[in-house]
């Protein structure tokens, strides 16, 4: 699954945690429930044509991805920029959906993860 949620940066965030699962658990929740949050009025943002929201939602989104780890997602973040500086405005949905199904797959791993795994 390195190619959705880096395994290092995970651990990092776990060593953090002093290896405690149950933070971890509340850590991720947290995340994910800033992450909906964000992606809601990433959407509403760009139904409204608000660009300049939509620009610093996806930019905050970003930074929260690249914190835990989630590189598939941090990744198509920094696309969606590009697509936002060159004004592309007419890509956005289908770049949405793409965030969105990143989300989804972020969230079924992380959220069944053994974390016991990365305990040295």
């Amino acid at each position: 699954m390195e190619n959705i949620i880096n395994i290092s940066i995970l651990k990092t965030v776990f060593r953090q945690t002093k290896f405690n699962e149950e933070i971890m658990k509340s850590l991720l929740i947290s995340f994910f429930k800033d992450v909906d949050e964000l992606f809601i009025k990433i959407s509403d943002s760009i139904e409204t044509q608000k660009y300049d929201e939509v620009k610093f939602h996806i930019h905050s989104l970003k930074g929260l991805s690249g914190t835990i780890g989630t590189i598939k997602l941090h990744k198509d973040l920094i696309k969606t920029e590009a697509i936002l500086k060159n004004s592309d405005y007419t890509s956005l949905n289908n770049q949405l959906a793409i965030i969105n199904e990143d989300i989804f797959m972020s969230k079924e791993f992380l959220l069944k993860f053994n974390f016991n795994e990365l305990i040295p």
